[in-house]
């Protein structure tokens, strides 16, 4: 497995979720989360940078990331009242927007020594709202025609070897 790290695992989740295969993405996501915290933050990290990548470029990037964090029906939430998930995957975002990988670690440490249990779904809900906000930067940088968007060395072979490897999961569990 040489050559595979953890974000091209999770490129291949956002690149497999955003052409309809989201349970297959997320069966990828958690088999580095059994990892544990560090591989948790790993991914986080990972979905951070793809949901956040030239966010900053919108004219009001705090509120494109609520709305894909919180949903359109609660974009108006303020962050302090959001559930702990919401809140926590709301603050990890804009600190890895801003490049600020010292926050983006803290807020995650304190998130987990309240949340992290395995087994425990608070940290499956954060990693899979910040899944679903890679995916929505995906979609919207391919609907701008922005090469960055779904673009894909292999493209569909690497969809394919994905999916059955997403069965294999299932099958396995």
């Amino acid at each position: 497995m040489s050559g595979i790290t953890v974000a091209t695992i999770v490129e291949d989740a956002i690149v497999i979720g955003a052409g309809g295969g989201q349970d297959c993405g997320v069966k990828l996501l958690s088999l580095i989360m059994e990892n544990g915290p560090d591989a948790t933050f790993e991914v986080l990290m990972a979905l951070g940078a793809a949901a956040t990548h030239r966010v900053n470029e919108d004219p009001d990037p705090v509120a494109l990331l609520a709305r894909v964090v919180f949903g359109p029906e609660r974009a108006a939430t303020p962050v302090d009242q959001a559930p702990p998930a919401h809140r926590f995957v709301a603050e990890f975002l804009t600190a890895v927007a801003r490049n600020d990988a010292a926050t983006a670690r803290e807020l995650f440490e304190t998130f987990v020594a309240d949340h992290y249990r395995p087994g425990y779904q608070r940290v499956g809900l954060a990693v899979g709202l910040a899944y679903r906000a890679a995916l929505a930067a995906a979609e919207r940088l391919a609907a701008q025609g922005e090469p960055d968007g779904l673009a894909h060395p292999g493209g569909d072979a690497v969809r394919r070897m994905a999916r059955v490897l997403c069965d294999v999961i299932g099958d396995a569990r």
